[in-house]
């Protein structure tokens, strides 16, 4: 399954409802929502395990932590777009 939804803007309970709802995602875009914070990520990385591709391009509000979270979590991950100001090399090395 792919999905894109960085047309709408939302919330973190939305993430949190399609990670429980959708556990064979395999690629992801919600790129440039600001709202998005490290609780998606780690719906994503608990709920999503099959995720292969992400793109949080422009979600600034998400970290370090929650990078980790989704690279470990998802075990499957190959590709992760990001574009975020408050990232530094532990999210590179997870």
């Amino acid at each position: 399954e792919r999905m894109d939804i960085s047309v709408w803007r939302f919330e973190d309970a939305a993430v949190e409802a399609l990670a429980e709802g959708c556990p064979l995602l395999l690629e992801l875009s919600v790129k440039n929502n600001e709202a998005l914070t490290d609780e998606s990520m780690r719906a994503l990385g608990g709920g999503c395990r099959d995720l292969e591709v992400l793109n949080i391009s422009g979600c600034q509000s998400v970290s370090d932590q929650g990078v980790q979270v989704v690279a470990n979590g998802c075990e499957r991950l190959k590709q992760l777009y990001m574009s975020l100001r408050d990232i530094t090399d532990m999210s590179l090395i997870a």
